[in-house]
């Protein structure tokens, strides 16, 4: 008898369980052709260049940086709207900034 209501109890659960996960797993594929992309190097170009902040970056905002704005992140401090930065590091997707008086020499994370 209760070898029984364990099987009921645990065919239930694993039931459960596959309803629940079928539900959080992503069943369609992400293809280039499709125009999912992952992040590419182009980033990494930016270092050692000098733009403008278009935001005050308080530490994150946007910088005009080689004609194109870019999501920045200031390396510490806050930085008013329209101060000139340059690019001191790219890893991923975050390019991390400072105030162009300051910078000593661009760094690359990871190399």
């Amino acid at each position: 008898m209760i070898e029984s209501f364990f099987a009921v109890l645990l065919g239930a659960a694993g039931i459960g369980g596959w309803f629940v996960w079928k539900h959080l797993v992503l069943r369609n594929e992400q293809r280039a052709d499709a125009g999912y992309v992952a992040s590419d190097d182009t980033l990494r170009g930016l270092v050692g260049k000098s733009g403008t902040a278009a935001t005050t970056l308080r530490p994150a905002g946007k910088a005009s940086i080689g004609g194109q704005r870019v999501d920045v992140v200031s390396e510490s401090e806050y930085i008013a709207r329209d101060t000139a930065v340059t690019v001191v590091e790219v890893e991923g997707g975050r390019v991390v900034v400072r105030p162009s008086d300051e910078v000593p020499g661009p760094r690359l994370l990871g190399k």
